[in-house]
């Protein structure tokens, strides 16, 4: 009986061998996605290496415009601000209705202290999004934000106050418990006190 089983071991263990190693390989061809792997490429701030993965995707599909707004963003992040910038007008051009142009415009802006141009841009976003409240909420913030620091330099009317309040309290309302919310709440208050009615220019750099 031992003799007859022998070969039956032998032969069920190259067996096995044979699908582990199938198996191996079947693993090696498979490949990450290339969208996910250029995500974490940007969380680990390796800018350069998700910058050639998106115009590598670009190079198969040259009109994708999700892939062309986050190869703009990894441009970004190197500070390449003339190319990002041509890139999304260039974008804007072929496209006024595509809300996710003006979020990029915006944030280039704003890493260039552009503020009045974030601004714009921020709001022309929040205008073309049917639902900023689910797709973006952080759009209020920085809409609003863009306002506090032109308030901190040249100033802003009214008008402008009354908008940068709104824009707050929209986000406050969708983000209640942020970290920053009493912060937020407080600065409100603070706005509402000091700034000037009628046409003149309120100018609070909130260190007094």
């Amino acid at each position: 009986m031992k003799n007859i089983y022998y070969p039956l071991r032998i032969f069920i263990v190259i067996i096995l061998a044979f699908s582990a190693q199938s198996l191996s390989a079947q693993h090696d061809d498979v490949h990450p996605d290339p969208m996910a792997e250029a995500a974490a490429a940007m969380r680990k701030r390796e800018f350069t290496r998700a910058e050639q993965i998106y115009r590598g995707l670009l190079r198969q599909n040259p009109d994708d415009v999700n892939v062309q707004h986050l190869l703009a963003h990894s441009l970004m992040y190197q500070n390449r601000f003339e190319e990002t910038d041509v890139m999304l007008k260039k974008m804007l051009m072929a496209d006024t209705g595509l809300a996710g142009t003006y979020w990029y415009m915006g944030l280039s802006a704003e890493r260039q202290q552009k503020d009045s141009f974030a601004t714009v841009c921020f709001l022309k976003y929040i205008q073309k999004t049917p639902r900023t409240d689910i797709q973006n909420v952080s759009a209020w913030l920085h809409a609003a934000s863009g306002y506090r620091r032109m308030m901190h330099k040249q100033g802003i009317t009214y008008v402008q106050s009354e908008h940068m309040i709104f824009l707050y309290q929209q986000y406050l309302q969708v983000a209640p418990t942020e970290p920053h919310a009493d912060e937020i709440r407080y600065f409100i208050e603070q706005v509402k006190m000091r700034r000037p009615k009628g046409n003149g220019i309120f100018v609070w750099t909130e260190e007094d």
